[in-house]
């Protein structure tokens, strides 16, 4: 059976030593504030934490101004996917608990 807390434990892991956070080009390096217009336009690697962030796998019932907010909340800039990742990680053990 897949262990989603240990697969949490590697992506936290993985986004702590991404070395793409200096590349202002690569997700990981993004400085800026979140103003997503569109669903479609999400980056695939958000969607984990959005997903468990909403309680919801579907996206489009969250409006984009929520989404927005929920990423800029936590967003400081380059290195963030690992902030993301770790708060992904608490949601979804707050959920099992």
């Amino acid at each position: 059976m897949l262990d989603l807390a240990e697969l949490l434990d590697h992506k936290r892991e993985f986004y702590s030593q991404d070395t793409s956070q200096d590349n202002p080009n690569t997700l990981a390096g993004f400085s800026g504030e979140w103003a997503i217009r569109d669903h479609s336009l999400i980056p695939q690697a958000l969607l984990d934490y959005l997903t468990e962030r909403f309680n919801t796998q579907k996206l489009s019932r969250v409006s984009i101004e929520d989404i927005n907010s929920a990423l800029n909340e936590l967003w400081e800039g380059p290195g963030s996917m690992a902030k993301l990742a770790a708060a992904q990680q608490e949601l979804h053990r707050a959920r099992q608990a």
